[in-house]
């Protein structure tokens, strides 16, 4: 063979050996981008009988792969593989959401407070016992090893505090008094310091709203506060239920009980201005659910017996929420106590006394509506329905809550004859339907004061003059020229020293209560202490005794001293109003010169001179 027969054929061997090969790394690429190889799913089985490949590196290959499907590989994410990161799975992991964090950093910002408080209030009732096991240890010396500890005055007798030994108490002492472990156990005020080492069934619950947590023996203290001197007021609950059943019925009714209790509370002197917050937003939050339960209504009636103190009328929520609570009572259907049924969708079962119990709720509502439309000077929204006047006995209303009722509905009376004329802009009468419409009335109140005599208190007499009162503060309304001008302010005159002398002598077995009287006497005393002054400072002061109504005048502006609960509020800045205007109005003086004018053609209006 010649040398270039040679060279072609090995050319032609290797070309031959390059397409082999080429066609194996065709299919071999071809079966790895397959859908099938991809998916790793398995390839279908020759048929029984047919050929199979006797090659044994074939079967080698398909157990490899059948190997490789069993066990699949694990691909890295895309910021792992970026980031040159291992690509760790987390059995438990799960998404957080802002919302969802925050939530959760509140709450523990809450508990945080919630423990802060605790901590500080126990940390000072442990100095307080400390301070008085000196004073007890140097007073007496020999005091037995095994004696008692005195216990404090702000703390109620336990068994817990009687049986402490003073090496447990100072032990105690020295364990608490350092902060992070007052802030950290949430100290027991009866363990007597014994805390840490006691079983948590032995620590003694307290009740809490958001940051304010109160023991059960101060809730109590605060509960037999209410009963005493508030609930004279508004009859309206029952003292015989506990605390704990008041929680259970409604969280909002008993925070508003002990919101009302804690003013004038010299133990805790800042606990209702703790309160006013977190109160005021559980009530909105009640009311955004649209409550189902009519204890709501009663909650929302002692909030506008007794509403948080104000600087500023602007800011008091009193009128809107006596709204929200008329409201709240027609939906849930007080006013058809019987038919309690077609006002739900779920199944009602009154129980024994439940009805009364709603009977008695729809009567208060309607008498504090009236008593804070004639307080705040806005248009009744009182519905004074045959349900209040029904001689059943399961809906018969006690003697003291009937009485009331009628005050009340009288005092509507006098708002829509008087002050419900719809032909005039002010909505008052002309002078003439005025007088006929008031003789009317002057008469009816009569007769209501000799119904009312024989169920009369202290109290309701307070609530029957200041409806008197509000009878007669419509001569202001009327033209000074009119024939019956002057007997007018006469009557107007008596009703304002009746009523005033009725609320400075207010008593109940407890002794004087005015300090604790509800806003709608505070209301009507203030309107009394404008009367005054506009008398005094009109021409009708030649016909008054002057140093008596000095006198009523200036205990007058001590009453709203008294009644004040907080720096600031409103009875104490209308007191200082009073005082200034009297004093820039230098009554003494001009009434003198007007006495020696025998001009009696009233041509002083009281309204130039006494406005404020």
């Amino acid at each position: 063979m010649s040398p270039g027969g040679g060279l072609r054929s090995r050319a032609a061997e290797r070309t031959k050996s390059n397409s082999g090969d080429e066609g194996d790394s065709d299919d071999s690429r071809a079966r790895r981008t397959s859908p099938k190889g991809l998916s790793g799913g398995r390839q279908k089985r020759s048929a029984p009988g047919g050929a199979q490949s006797s090659s044994p590196q074939s079967a080698t290959g398909e157990g490899d792969e059948d190997e490789k499907r069993r066990h699949p590989v694990k691909r890295a994410c895309n910021e792992c593989r970026q980031q040159k990161l291992p690509c760790k799975i987390e059995a438990n992991f799960r998404r957080i959401g802002k919302r969802s964090r925050n939530a959760e950093m509140e709450r523990e910002i809450i508990e945080l407070r919630r423990q802060v408080v605790n901590a500080n209030a126990n940390v000072q009732f442990l100095a307080q016992q400390q301070q008085q096991q000196q004073q007890h240890h140097h007073h007496h010396l020999n005091m037995p090893a095994a004696g008692h500890l005195p216990v404090p005055s702000s703390m109620p007798y336990s068994p817990s505090t009687s049986s402490m030994r003073p090496h447990q108490a100072d032990q105690a002492s020295a364990e608490y008094m350092r902060p992070h472990e007052a802030v950290a156990s949430l100290l027991d005020l009866k363990s007597g310091g014994d805390y840490l080492r006691s079983p948590p069934d032995n620590n003694i619950d307290v009740k809490r709203l958001e940051d304010v947590a109160i023991p059960l023996d101060r809730t109590a203290e605060l509960f037999n506060r209410f009963f005493t001197y508030y609930h004279p007021f508004l009859p309206l609950l029952e003292a015989q239920k506990t605390p704990d059943e008041y929680y259970d019925t409604s969280p909002l009714l008993f925070w508003t009980i002990i919101a009302v209790a804690s003013r004038r509370y010299q133990t805790d002197s800042s606990l209702l201005n703790a309160l006013s917050g977190p109160v005021l937003r559980l009530v909105w939050s009640t009311l955004a659910d649209v409550p189902q339960s009519y204890h709501i209504v009663k909650a929302l009636a002692l909030l506008c017996t007794w509403p948080f103190p104000t600087s500023s009328t602007s800011t008091d929520p009193t009128f809107m929420l006596c709204g929200m609570m008329q409201q709240i009572a027609l939906q849930i259907g007080l006013h058809r106590p019987s038919h309690a049924q077609d006002f739900s969708k779920y199944r009602v079962e009154l129980r024994e006394g439940e009805l009364n119990d709603r009977v008695r709720t729809w009567a208060f509502c309607n008498i504090v509506a009236q008593r804070v439309a004639t307080g705040y000077g806005q248009p009744s929204s009182t519905l004074f329905d045959c349900t209040l006047s029904s001689k059943e006995a399961d809906l018969r209303l006690p003697p003291e809550v009937r009485v009331r009722l009628q005050i009340e509905k009288f005092c509507d009376k006098i708002s829509q004859t008087l002050y419900t004329n719809r032909r005039d802009p002010v909505g008052v009468l002309s002078d003439k339907e005025r007088n006929v419409m008031a003789s009317v009335l002057f008469k009816d109140f009569e007769d209501l004061e000799g119904q009312v005599r024989t169920e009369t208190n202290s109290i309701t007499n307070v609530y029957l003059r200041a409806a008197g009162l509000h009878l007669h503060l419509s001569i202001f309304f009327e033209n000074p020229s009119t024939k019956d001008y002057r007997q007018g302010l006469s009557a107007l005159y008596l009703a304002t020293t009746a009523f005033l002398e009725a609320a400075f002598g207010l008593e109940t077995s407890t002794g004087p209560v005015l300090s604790y009287c509800s806003n709608y006497i505070y209301q009507m005393t203030l309107a009394a202490g404008f009367s005054l002054f506009k008398l005094c400072n009109s021409f009708f002061a030649v016909h008054i005794d002057m140093s008596y109504t000095k006198s009523l005048f200036s205990r007058t502006i001590s009453a709203f001293r008294h009644i004040s609960v907080m720096n600031n509020d409103l009875p104490q800045r209308l007191a200082e109003v009073l005082a200034q205007m009297w004093r820039m109005n230098c009554v003494g003086s001009r009434n003198n010169q007007q006495s020696q004018d025998q001009r009696h053609q009233g041509e002083t209006n009281p309204s130039d001179t006494g406005d404020s």
